[in-house]
């Protein structure tokens, strides 16, 4: 009996995309979902092209995103993490985040997501 494997499309896919609007003072969860078939090891994620932490598959949170003041971070099965960006100000509107899903042999990384955050109106 002979077996093959066929390489799929190995992706890691960030939700929302392209961006995602936020009014100031709120939070918002950004997800990174591996759409292939190699083992992750973890997923790294990056505001504007800076590191900013990553997660486990045990769900261990390392760098600025264990500071729960600023993020919260998930481990949400079937090959998905989510981190929560607390209480956004304007200083961050426009900044662009990516995840990178770490396989044992290579890193893939998402598209880029923009945030918008729209200042709060008082009436």
């Amino acid at each position: 009996m002979h077996y093959f494997y066929i390489a799929g499309a190995q992706e890691a896919r960030i939700l929302p995309h392209p961006t995602a609007t936020v009014l100031e003072g709120e939070n918002l969860t950004l997800s990174c979902t591996w759409l292939g078939s190699a083992d992750i090891v973890e997923v790294l994620w990056n505001e504007n092209g800076n590191y900013m932490g990553s997660i486990s598959t045990q769900c261990y949170v390392t760098g600025e995103l264990s500071r729960a003041t600023k993020f919260s971070a998930d481990c949400w099965g079937n090959n998905s993490f989510a981190i929560t960006l607390k209480r956004l100000q304007r200083n961050i509107h426009n900044n662009v985040w990516n995840c990178v899903m770490v396989t044992g042999g290579s890193n893939i990384t998402s598209e880029n997501t923009t945030i918008y955050v729209q200042g709060t109106s008082i009436n």
